[in-house]
């Protein structure tokens, strides 16, 4: 299971594009020291070794060229100084300008907001029923328009705060209020947010960096028992680092199938014996069309363009078995390649699952995991069959050890319900391990 450190958002995120004039200014004074410390040092190196050339004799000089030099020393001190000091009233000359700049674009941008009628309607009824003034839907067909524009307008506000245009310490008071107002409207959430999530991930990323940041100057969440973050799959619309997509030509075969090969202690490197045979003969599974372990079938996560993860659901009635001579010519010595085809792969095979599919495969590559990949890969497989009811097995203990595996509780989060126990595959059957069903019916 993932577990969180306790740093927020906001700290990880936090706009860095305005900070405090005391913060700068003591800055300032730091950086004028240490230059000032700096040629100070150099120019008395140069003087004693000046001093001391001429003493051992090796240069020739009176002493009122040592005066001269002194003097020198002096005055190009006080000329660094005086650089220092006008480069920083000109830097602080701009950030005042910067400063006035944004407060005059906040100023016009909360002004339109609020001269537009039917936008500070839908802020009103939002209100109206917060406070318990009105029973029953808010929204219909004469006024949905004006809540998508609403809707737009917060999008809009986010994008400049996630592109660090605007502070968001400089925004809190004006617009957080109708912020919150809307994100945490529980109508709002089902029939907006959440069934069109992808036209409003800029508002899912901002509602994270925003929550944190009034959580550490504790300051109130409006409509907290309905926060937004509450959803099921809010995570996957804040995470911008990981992209989950479908499996391409592109793809590599070979890190697919080194993942594969971590996901089960049992299966895999029983089927394979090692890495090197599962990367050869899964290379060619996975080019096949419609087989166990077609691309179709695959999903990827993505992280710094290196796949990371990899989920296969199993969710098409016209999956082939594979060949008895493929079997046949990649049953390696030291292998169990033709058993687990007979008693494992093609079993699975056999099943009808275009109405229910089977998630055959979730993993994340061992150097990644604990980062939230298999949360968001899960999310995104649930995302594409919401519709239907999902199974799976899960072994019960981790890693041979006597400890409930953490994958349960991962599905769990998810909805999943623990079916039955029952036993998993193993070329010795006495050796098969503990498992458990899980089922996630229509959402």
């Amino acid at each position: 299971m993932k577990k969180y450190a306790n740093v927020s958002v906001y700290g990880k995120i936090q706009n860095s594009l305005y900070t405090s004039r005391q913060g700068k200014f003591k800055k300032k004074i730091r950086t004028t020291l240490l230059l000032v410390v700096a040629f100070v040092f150099i120019q008395a190196l140069i003087f004693f070794t000046y001093e001391i050339l001429q003493n051992l004799g090796i240069l020739l000089g009176e002493e009122g060229t040592l005066k001269i030099g002194l003097g020198d020393v002096i005055v190009s001190l006080i000329a660094a100084i005086a650089v220092v000091y006008q480069l920083g009233q000109v830097r602080e000359s701009e950030q005042r300008s910067r400063e006035i700049e944004e407060a005059n674009f906040i100023l016009q941008f909360n002004q339109s907001f609020i001269q537009d009628d039917k936008i500070c309607r839908i802020e009103e009824l939002l209100e109206m029923q917060m406070l318990g003034e009105v029973d029953g839907a808010i929204f219909n067909l004469e006024n949905r328009q004006s809540l998508v524009n609403y809707l737009v307008y917060l999008e809009g506000l986010s994008a400049l705060v996630n592109r660090n245009v605007l502070a968001l310490e400089n925004i809190d008071n004006l617009f957080a209020y109708r912020y919150f107002l809307a994100m945490n409207n529980e109508e709002v959430q089902k029939n907006q947010l959440f069934k069109y999530a992808d036209y409003y991930r800029g508002c899912f990323k901002l509602y994270a960096l925003w929550k944190s940041y009034r959580e550490e100057h504790n300051l109130p969440i409006l409509q907290h028992e309905t926060s937004l973050d509450k959803w099921l799959y809010f995570k996957n619309y804040i995470n911008c680092g990981i992209i989950i997509r479908k499996c391409n030509e592109e793809d590599s075969c070979k890190r697919i199938a080194e993942i594969i090969y971590q996901v089960d202690n049992y299966i895999y490197p029983t089927a394979f014996g090692t890495v090197a045979n599962a990367e050869k003969i899964l290379r060619k599974l996975i080019e096949e069309k419609n087989g166990i372990f077609s691309r179709e079938n695959i999903r990827l996560a993505i992280y710094d363009d290196e796949i990371v993860g990899v989920g296969i659901v199993l969710a098409s009635d016209n999956i082939d078995f594979i060949k008895d001579d493929f079997i046949e010519k990649f049953s390696i010595k030291r292998s169990h390649f033709a058993d687990v085809c007979e008693k494992y792969f093609n079993v699975l095979v056999q099943k009808n699952y275009s109405n229910t599919p089977y998630l055959l495969c979730l993993g994340v590559d061992s150097s990644y995991q604990n980062k939230g990949i298999g949360s968001l890969l899960l999310g995104q497989l649930l995302l594409e069959h919401k519709e239907k009811q999902i199974s799976l097995h899960v072994l019960k203990e981790y890693d041979d050890k006597s400890i409930e595996n953490p994958a349960i509780k991962l599905y769990q989060k998810y909805g999943f319900k623990c079916k039955k126990e029952t036993k998993g595959y193993a070329f010795i059957a006495d050796n098969a391990p503990d498992c458990i069903e899980m089922e996630l019916g229509e959402r």
